[in-house]
């Protein structure tokens, strides 16, 4: 089903990303048609079951609720192999290096196998923001500044 959801194609010139845009976004006549999701789902090399799950959310006109499945499935699944997903998010690009020794470091703290989603945000200025689950270790310059004001500010 994550494959439906998250991977880019490209048919006729159209580029895609994941099955969902097809859905939500190429609307013909304001109906997805059956075989328009099927060719994309065939594109994307969706196994029978997926394929059949989007046919029958379209044909129920639940078309929405894929994301929502797919990433409930994904986490199911991850908790069956025994991963956990850590969203690292930084100020700027990291090398392949950094992000290794953090994921090591990771696998150590959890006890578990751990895959490292990147992300950027200029808004940190700096530092490194690691969530796990409901966990979240923040070392981002942005939260050390706001925290020297607090405490530097008197309160009202």
């Amino acid at each position: 089903m994550n494959e439906l959801t998250h991977r880019t194609i490209e048919a006729n010139g159209i580029r895609v990303r994941g099955y969902i845009s097809v859905v939500l976004g190429c609307l013909y006549q304001g109906e997805v048609k059956p075989a328009a999701v099927a060719e994309v789902a065939a594109a994307l090399g969706a196994s029978v079951t997926a394929r059949n799950t989007a046919l029958l959310l379209v044909d129920r006109r639940r078309a929405r609720a894929l994301p929502y499945i797919a990433d409930t499935l994904r986490e199911l699944a991850d908790v069956r192999k025994g991963v956990v997903r850590a969203q690292v998010t930084s100020a700027t690009p990291l090398s392949d290096s950094y992000y290794a020794r953090l994921q090591g470091q990771l696998e150590r703290l959890t006890g578990m196998r751990v895959v490292v989603e990147r992300q950027t945000d200029a808004s940190l200025i700096g530092g490194v923001v690691t969530r796990i689950g409901d966990r979240i270790f923040d070392g981002s310059v942005r939260s050390r500044l706001q925290s020297m004001r607090e405490a530097l500010l008197p309160t009202v």
